[in-house]
């Protein structure tokens, strides 16, 4: 143990070093949750074909689904459907969910995608078979700073499904956690208007 002037400051350091989470990961996260409370925060929406950009994403996910021992279904149909979508924004809001779905459930889980067209808007259900949020957290799921037990273990910030939601929002859509039928598993609801 170190003692005497500097001692803490090596203490410190030393624990920084084996910490599992990303500093600039963790940073960059604290970052863009503030810049989404300016009130002068708007993303540059183009329409886009959500059909092919959720097709897009899947294939860009699916390899590290895989190795991660999760298997994909995919329910997304062969059309032609326009949304307002900022590219990199919506990519985030999908991975703020995937990522949290790897982090808290293990092998053998499946990871489901589907999209279904309405009139007006589409609906995109995220799914999983795996171990579910706890009832304790269904509530305030998407408030800033809500982790898990797992998140905590591996210094999570508890701003992913927070910026999620207000990546969506202004898509001018809306994301809520479905409840589930059955004991276990997660589901998240995405909705976006049709342009």
């Amino acid at each position: 143990i170190a003692t005497g002037p500097g001692a803490g400051a090596r203490v410190s350091m030393g624990n920084a070093g084996v910490c599992p989470y990303n500093l600039n990961e963790l940073i960059n996260t604290f970052y863009e949750y503030s810049k989404m409370e300016h009130p002068d925060y708007v993303l540059n929406l183009v329409s886009e074909d959500i059909c092919n950009k959720l097709c897009d994403y899947v294939a860009d996910r699916y390899a590290e689904l895989e190795l991660a021992g999760f298997s994909v279904k995919v329910d997304i149909p062969e059309t032609h459907i326009m949304c307002g979508i900022d590219t990199a924004a919506f990519r985030r809001a999908l991975d703020n969910i995937v990522n949290n779905c790897i982090k808290h459930n293990q092998k053998g889980t499946t990871f489901s995608v589907c999209l279904t067209p309405y009139e007006k808007q589409v609906c995109i259900i995220l799914s999983d078979n795996g171990a579910g949020i706890p009832a304790e957290l269904r509530d305030t799921i998407f408030a800033p700073f809500v982790v898990g037990e797992a998140s905590r273990s591996n210094y999570g910030s508890g701003l992913g499904l927070s910026i999620a939601k207000k990546i969506i929002e202004a898509h001018n859509g809306n994301i809520t956690l479905l409840e589930r039928e059955l004991a276990d598993g997660t589901a998240f609801e995405i909705t976006l208007p049709i342009v």
